[in-house]
């Protein structure tokens, strides 16, 4: 392998992973909008603050992150007891002739920010490669942008960045169908300002947010802000924080290792008993109820996402993946 610094383009960066069998290794995703595209192999995917379980992937899979996140991958012919280190993948320019290599990922980053359409984009989201169309024109892009960052052609740059983002559209056009991704999704390029609040709201769910000083935060008034938030939403901020707040909770309450004092200090609650009441409002049974039906359950999920599944589905209000 070979590891030599990023190949950066103005919006996005494109690295290349390259291995024989038997490897195992960890991706960090920071406050940025990081996706895979299986160029060759097979591979067990976890990623804990979004799958339940492992997840198979193979030639033409593509899957992304929009936010923090640990990907933790294993070749499928590894025996799972490999040391894991951080994934040293390299930019494309550096990439050395793949002869004999089974492994091949290559990996796509950029700042959140750089596009309000990436903003919008579900925590996670995979393409399976049985959707042929999507997989075969991504697959063909990726062809482009891996033969031109090998070329030292005056044009090169210009090439690279407008197969990019031809990329994302196409991949943004998928992604929009799930039916995970909802409305918010769909609207995505609505409004920027308003799909930065949520995302201030979601990286921030414990702070005293109030309308008018998430309006300061994204450079609107206040009234101007409340009625474009709720066209493009179909709630009001303070509602919206509500239920992130209730969704946070959620997911902190079904880890065992998670005190109710503690995921009621994480969301921003002063108090276990006024949590535990905004809580009861919400979904209508008690933190700790939520949690046992959660361990009665397993936790099992119909989906591989982990925020499609709580365990007490069908209650009222429940905040769904639009909320992601």
């Amino acid at each position: 392998m070979v590891k030599a610094p990023s190949l950066h383009y103005d919006d996005i960066s494109f690295e290349i992973f390259q291995s024989a069998q038997g490897w195992s290794g960890k991706v960090l995703a920071g406050d940025e909008f990081k996706f895979a595209v299986v160029r060759s192999g097979n591979y067990w995917l976890e990623c804990a603050e979004y799958l339940s379980g492992p997840l198979f992937l193979t030639a033409g899979a593509i899957i992304g992150v929009a936010g923090r996140g640990e990907m933790l991958w294993r070749d499928a012919g590894s025996s799972g007891q490999e040391p894991v280190a951080m994934l040293e993948a390299c930019p494309l320019s550096a990439a050395a002739p793949a002869c004999g290599l089974s492994t091949r990922l290559l990996f796509g980053t950029a700042r959140l920010r750089a596009n309000p359409l990436l903003l919008a984009f579900p925590r996670f989201f995979y393409v399976s490669p049985s959707d042929a169309d999507t997989s075969a024109c991504i697959g063909s892009l990726v062809d482009v942008i891996e033969r031109e960052a090998g070329h030292d052609a005056s044009d090169q740059h210009d090439v690279v960045r407008r197969a990019a983002e031809i990329l994302l559209i196409v991949l943004a056009r998928q992604v929009a169908g799930q039916p995970h991704a909802g409305a918010l999704f769909r609207n995505a390029a609505a409004d920027p300002k308003v799909l930065r609040a949520i995302r201030l709201i979601e990286a921030e769910a414990a702070r005293s947010w109030t309308v008018e000083s998430l309006a300061a935060e994204v450079g609107m008034g206040r009234s101007a802000f409340a009625l474009r938030f709720r066209e493009l939403v179909g709630d009001t901020p303070v509602s919206w924080l509500f239920k992130t707040r209730m969704r946070v909770a959620s997911d902190l309450i079904c880890s065992r290792k998670t005190s109710l004092a503690a995921v009621a200090e994480a969301i921003g609650y002063q108090s276990e008993s006024a949590f535990s009441k905004a809580f009861v409002r919400h979904f209508g049974v008690t933190p700790g109820q939520y949690r046992a039906a959660a361990n009665d359950s397993g936790q099992t999920r119909d989906r591989p996402y982990r925020h499609s599944a709580h365990p007490l589905r069908g209650r009222r209000d429940f905040v769904n993946a639009e909320a992601r």
